[in-house]
Parts: C-alpha cells; structure tokens; sequence
C-alpha cells in the first residue's frame, strides 16, 4: 500500500528518478528492520536492563530468561527438573535411557540453594542443578532433555 501511494505521487512531486527509487527502497527496508529488531529491554534493578528477544524465546525456549523459586514440596533434583522443563514443551529422557549415576542424580535431594533462580536462561538452571560431573544434552526432535556423565 505504501508503494502504490509513493508512484501515485511521483507524478506530482518534482523529485528525480533515481531519488525516487532510493526512496522507495528505504521505505521497503524499514519493515524488515523494524523486524530483525524484535527485541525490548526489561529492568532487572535501577542500572540493569536485560535484553529480551521474543523470537529467540519462541524458537528455542531452553534460552528464555526467568525468575522462578522451586516450591518446598518439590524434594527431589529429578522433581526440580520436570518442574522447570514444564512449561517448556521438553521433558526429561525416558527413564530407561538415563544412565545409572543420572537416575542416582536424579533421586537426591534438592539442595536449598537450588531453590531460588533469578534472571537465568532455563538451559544454565538445569546445568546448575546437575552439577559439573554432568554435561547436558539436548535432542531438539524429541524435546528431550538427558545428561551425559563427564566425570566417573
């Protein structure tokens, strides 16, 4: 619609061809600059601000950043983690194809510390709880999340 209204006009407006075009062209560029732009900035604190990209969030939901405190009737790390894989649309392995010190992982307790999460991507949360022994893995097709034993 813009287009059409920019020829409509050349006509009537002195301008010459090539200025013309150039501007045309800046017009269609600004809508796909305006989009690779998506992002906002939030307010963490009064000198911090995050930068949030929603197309990011949506497209890999593992990178999106939250606050979250893991409720007290959660006691387990295996229990932390279906907690906070829930809204995400990824779960974690099927039991069968965790290994043994990952089903050992996944049975301890939940340590306090691990209770309170602020402004972290998802994907440093579950790092966070599974410790430097263990390395995550994700399958993006099935939306799986296991972890692979670094340290035996």
């Amino acid at each position: 619609m813009t287009i059409s209204w920019i020829i409509k006009q050349k006509p009537r407006v002195n301008i010459s061809h090539e200025r013309s075009e150039i501007f045309v062209l800046t017009t269609l560029a600004l809508p796909s600059f305006a989009q690779a732009n998506s992002y906002e900035f939030v307010d963490v604190s009064r000198y911090v601000a995050v930068k949030v990209d929603r197309h990011q969030q949506q497209s890999e939901p593992l990178k999106t950043v939250v606050s979250m405190t893991i409720p007290n009737q959660i006691k387990t790390v295996g229990q932390a983690l279906n907690y906070i894989l829930s809204d995400t649309g990824y779960s974690l392995s099927d039991p069968i194809n965790l290994s043994k010190n990952v089903r050992i992982l996944l049975t301890r307790k939940l340590p306090n510390i691990h209770r309170n999460f602020e402004y972290q991507t998802i994907t440093s949360i579950l790092k966070m709880l599974s410790g430097e022994p263990y390395q995550l893995m994700i399958d993006p097709i099935k939306r799986e999340v296991n972890f692979l034993t670094v340290i035996k």
